[in-house]
C-alpha cells in the first residue's frame, strides 16, 4: 500500500546537460563578443595611427610601396601587441587556474568544477588567437583607410 516512485536520475540528469549546453552556448557567445571588442578596438587603433603617421604614409606611397605593403606595417605592429597582451592573459589566467587546482586537491576546486592540469593546454590558444584577430582587423582597416585615399 505505499505510493512511491523510483528516481532513476533521468529526470535531473537531462536538466543538468541542458543547463551545461546553455551555458557552454553562453560562453561562446562570451568569446564572439570579445573578438569583436577585441576587433573594433583594433580597427579604432589602426585609423588613429594611420591619421598621425598620414604624411609617412603618403612618403612610402610616393616612393612606391604599396598599399598592402603599408597595411602589413599596421598589422605586424597591432598583432604583435595583440598577441603579447593575449600571452600575459593567459599567463595570468594560467597562474590562477594553477592556485585554484593546489588549493582544491586532488579532485580540483570542487567535485562539480574538477581542474586538471590539462585544462591549462586550453590557454594556449589565446595569444594566437588575439594575435590573429588584431592582424585580420588591422589589415581589413588599413586596407579600407588606404583605398578611401584614391
Amino acid at each position: 500500500g505505499l505510493d512511491a516512485t523510483v528516481d532513476d536520475h533521468s529526470l535531473w540528469r537531462g536538466e543538468v546537460e541542458r543547463s551545461a549546453g546553455l551555458i557552454t552556448a553562453l560562453a561562446g557567445a562570451a568569446f564572439l563578443l570579445i573578438a569583436a571588442a577585441t576587433a573594433a578596438a583594433i580597427a579604432y587603433a589602426t585609423r588613429a595611427g594611420m591619421a598621425a603617421q598620414a604624411a609617412v604614409i603618403e612618403t612610402l606611397s610616393l616612393n612606391g610601396a604599396s598599399d598592402s605593403a603599408v597595411a602589413t606595417l599596421f598589422q605586424k605592429r597591432f598583432g604583435l601587441l595583440a598577441a603579447t597582451a593575449g600571452a600575459a592573459g593567459a599567463g595570468l589566467a594560467a597562474l590562477m587556474l594553477a592556485v585554484l587546482r593546489l588549493i582544491g586537491g586532488e579532485g580540483g576546486l570542487t567535485p562539480a568544477l574538477p581542474l586538471a592540469w590539462v585544462d591549462l593546454l586550453v590557454l594556449i590558444a589565446c595569444p594566437l588567437l588575439a594575435g590573429a584577430v588584431a592582424v585580420l582587423a588591422a589589415r581589413l582597416t588599413a586596407l579600407a583607410k588606404l583605398g578611401q585615399r584614391s
